[in-house]
């Protein structure tokens, strides 16, 4: 296996990972097979060029990220330690989640939840302005009622 082609695999895994869908739907995604995005992630075969601008907009993400290609301006200040870091991480999607969490960098989970309680607020919040006077004294003397018993 060539080092792009093993470049392009590993990027591939990982953010088709980060971005949360499947070799299924990524492949429906595109057009094919999803024994083709197995193989482009095993690099066992090469993407083609076209296929591999696609994959970028399904994932969300440039064609020099694919590549592992950085300007000076985002890894001037990477050492090599953290190269290997990053590297690593990426190699291995089974421990990204507990590798975020130990980091406390697991951020859009913890906004989808955040959003989620939010909007389980907001339903309470509606059911509650829906209650007549009635209803809610209905509620309250059940609360009395369950108090005396």
């Amino acid at each position: 296996m060539g080092s792009v082609r093993e470049e392009i695999a590993k990027n591939l895994l990982y953010n088709r990972k980060k971005k949360g869908i499947t070799q299924i739907q990524l492949a429906q995604h595109l057009g094919v097979n999803n024994s083709a995005v197995s193989n482009w992630e095993h690099g066992t075969n090469s993407i083609d060029i076209d296929t591999l601008h696609k994959v970028c907009e399904v994932l969300e993400i440039s064609v020099n990220d694919m590549f592992g290609i950085y300007s000076n301006a985002e890894t001037e200040n990477i050492s090599e330690h953290e190269k290997k870091v990053i590297s690593a991480y990426r190699a291995k999607p089974e421990m990204q989640s507990a590798v975020d969490k130990l980091l406390e960098v697991d951020s859009q989970k913890a906004e989808v939840k955040k959003f989620r309680s939010v909007y389980d607020d907001m339903d309470i919040a509606k059911e509650i302005s829906d209650l007549t006077e009635a209803d809610a004294e209905f509620i309250k003397n059940s609360g009395k009622a369950k108090a005396g018993n």
